[in-house]
């Protein structure tokens, strides 16, 4: 059985980066974490990982444990971490049964990072309440903002953050999975049982809602196109 390579929590955090005016666009910053981390060995490295080889499982944590954290955390689940751990565990002793692209692992590695979240939400929703109101409302409150807080900390941006924190569940989800894991509609309407047209319709509102909230038009001097436009033309 695969496991993990002598430690409780494999994660490593992203070095943070300080967004300012006329540096690297938010969004663009975002689309790094879905670059192709082996566009010529994907094949070798898949192979290796089928077989347990060490050093291929620990290249692909490196590669994505990243992006699958951050997207676990800006989705305030509990223990990020722990959570994380179990994504790339069920992938690992997965692994001799897949077949495809790097693109369609990533997807595959979000689609099980989203059921995840999707088990605990449900698992939260039915907890018996036995804590007083007063406290539980503290802890939603205290629940929410830490959300808020290390929604996509990688970007250095507190107003992405907070822009993101005011959109509908829904479009957060979508944008996070368009976005974040470079997912295609189709794949993302699969991962969340929604119909391509109602992933477009989330898509474009959470867009124009971005749009009316981030100032990205000084940042657009030093881009051909925006990533909110690239994401926006591929639906």
């Amino acid at each position: 059985m695969v496991g993990l390579p002598g430690k409780r929590h494999w994660f490593r955090r992203a070095p943070t980066e300080t967004f300012s005016e006329g540096n690297v666009c938010p969004i663009d910053r975002v689309m790094r974490s879905t670059e192709l981390r082996f566009p010529r060995a994907w094949d070798s490295v898949l192979t290796a990982a089928q077989v347990g080889a060490g050093w291929a499982l620990t290249r692909i944590f490196d590669a994505y444990g990243g992006p699958i954290d951050g997207y676990l955390r800006s989705q305030g689940a509990e223990d990020h971490e722990l959570m994380s751990n179990e994504v790339f565990l069920r992938a690992f002793r997965r692994m001799s049964s897949f077949s495809g692209s790097e693109e369609q692992f990533r997807s595959w590695l979000f689609t099980i990072a989203h059921n995840l979240l999707v088990d605990e939400r449900r698992r939260t929703a039915n907890r018996p309440e036995e804590v007083q109101l007063d406290e539980l409302a503290q802890a939603r409150a205290d629940k929410a903002r830490a959300a808020e807080t290390v929604a996509f900390e990688e970007l250095g941006s507190d107003k992405v953050q907070a822009v993101l924190s005011t959109l509908a569940p829904q479009q957060r989800d979508v944008l996070m999975l368009r976005i974040l894991a470079d997912m295609t509609c189709e794949d993302v309407a699969k991962t969340l049982g929604k119909s391509v047209g109602a992933v477009k319709q989330l898509q474009r509102r959470g867009l124009e809602s971005l749009r009316r909230e981030l100032t990205l038009e000084p940042v657009a001097q030093h881009h051909d196109t925006s990533q909110l436009g690239a994401v926006e033309m591929t639906a």
